[in-house]
This record gives C-alpha cells, structure tokens and sequence, in this order.
C-alpha cells in the first residue's frame, strides 16, 4: 500500500534561510547514515518541511526514522498527482484494505500551493467517493479511522497516521559537548545534549556493550567520538554534561576543568527520569 515514508521536522523549520538549510542539510546526512547502517535500500526527496524517503522497507525505515533527532513525525504513505480523480481512486483503494472492519470515517486534507480546488473540494469529493463505493458512515468528531491527504504542489500524500519522533535538532548542528560516561544517568544526559543537535566526545567507564548499544539505538556514532584520555574528551568542549542529580551534585567539576556543566536532569522528578530510562538506555 505505502512506498514512501513522510517526514516532518519542527524546530528546523523555524530557523533563518541559510541556517535553516545548513540544518536541513544535516538532518538529511543523519537520516542517510542510519538508513545505510541498517542496510536499507533507499532514495530522499525534499520540500520545505518534509523529507520523502522512498524505500520497500517500510517498517524497517519506520523503525529507524522516529529515532532520528530533528525528526517530529513520520508517516506511511503513498503519493500520486494532485489531481481529484488520481486522489479519489487511491484513497478508495486504501480503505478497501483498511476500513474492512471500522462503520465511520473522516477525510483529513491539508494543502500547500496553488490549486483549482480547496481542501474542504478535496474532503467532500474524496468522502462521497468512499462513502458510495464502500458504504461506510462519513464521522468528523470521532471516525474509526481518519485517512490524511497532504496536497503539495503537483503532488498528493495520502496516509493513515502520524508516528511521534524525538524531536529535537538534528544531531551535528550545535557546539560539541564533554561527557564523563560512570553510569547510567549519564547516558540519559547525553542523550538530552545530543536531541539539543550537540556533538559529543566521552570517556567512558560503563561496559562497552552497553555503550555501543546506546550509540547504535540511537544512530549516535556518526556525531559521538569516544576516547581513552580525559584531557581529548575535553579539548574543544563547550561544556561538559553529567546525569547528576540535586542529591549528588559535583559542584567542583567547573573548577577542576574550567568549563560550563550541564545537568539536563537535575529538576526532572524521579518518575519522569525512570521512564526515560526504560525508554531510552535500557
């Protein structure tokens, strides 16, 4: 049904012209280099705001897209001509396979460019189609299923759902961070620096299975050197991050290497710090 895989980024979106293609640019090396690391065969398109990731491996690229940093969403998708009647035919051809069990649905339409059509043509036309064809109930408040078409110049993207991303800026983008790796909390704070677009040098005391782990989830490697000598971990830093909490607080780290620390942790409650913990190291 799908042979793409829209994605959509926020925070990069909102930068300056130049600046906001040198992140782009950026995001879109990141997305290439975990795609390859995972031997996905695969080709990028791009627009303001999206990236289209044209693969047979879907659910594999699902996968390691919505663990890309910068990335808000992504969608399985299919694309055809913004033409009425090419939408109408492959949104029907969607919901005979998807809304065999469901009573009601809703069309969802958003559109960029110019048109002989508006988004509501598109609803009403597109869910008269289904609704003769198929015989399902049109329900705006609370369908069984939403069907998403995103008109984008000549082209259409018709989906079903949006995947959460984690956010962020694109790994690479901003100034690179020194982190003494002893634990746990540590990786966790690392990783806050590294959805912020940071770079980072480490030295690390944790087993190397463990890192390596972390680094590979987290398609880290292409931005994270990891060193055995703590004065290269720290040359060039623009400050050093550490998983320190109130009740265990360093506060001679500044002295000692004469740079900013930053403790991404230190006001987040316990539960909150736990479940980032299952979700993101463990």
């Amino acid at each position: 049904m799908f042979d793409l895989i829209l994605v959509r980024y926020g925070e990069v979106a909102l930068k300056g012209r130049f600046t906001r293609k040198r992140f782009e640019d950026k995001l879109i090396r990141n997305i290439d280099y975990a795609l390859r690391l995972e031997g996905i065969r695969f080709s990028l398109g791009r627009e303001r705001g999206r990236v289209f990731v044209y693969t047979k491996s879907i659910e594999k690229g699902i996968d390691v897209l919505r663990k890309i940093f910068g990335i808000v969403s992504i969608s399985p998708a299919t694309e055809v001509l913004a033409d009425m009647d090419a939408m109408k035919e492959r949104a029907l051809e969607m919901m005979r396979i998807r809304g065999r069990d469901i009573n009601s649905f809703a069309i969802r339409v958003s559109r960029t460019g110019s048109h002989d059509f508006t988004s509501q043509d598109v609803a009403i036309e597109v869910g008269e189609k289904v609704k003769k064809d198929l015989g399902l109930q049109v329900h705006l408040e609370e369908p069984d299923l939403e069907l998403h078409i995103e008109v984008r110049g000549k082209r259409a993207f018709l989906f079903f759902e949006k995947i959460k991303g984690p956010g962020g800026l694109p790994m690479g983008t901003q100034g690179r961070v020194a982190s003494i790796i002893r634990n746990e909390l540590d990786l966790l704070a690392l990783w806050y620096m590294l959805k912020r677009g940071c770079s980072a040098r480490i030295v690390s005391f944790i087993p190397r299975e463990k890192l390596d782990g972390f680094l590979r989830k987290w398609y880290a490697g292409i931005e994270v050197e990891v060193v055995d000598e703590l004065d290269r971990c720290m040359d060039g830093a623009m400050a050093i991050v550490t998983g320190e909490r109130m009740e265990n607080l360093d506060l001679d780290m500044e002295r000692r290497f004469d740079l900013p620390v930053l403790r991404p942790l230190i006001h987040l409650p316990d539960e909150e710090v736990e479940r980032k913990m299952e979700e993101i190291v463990v």
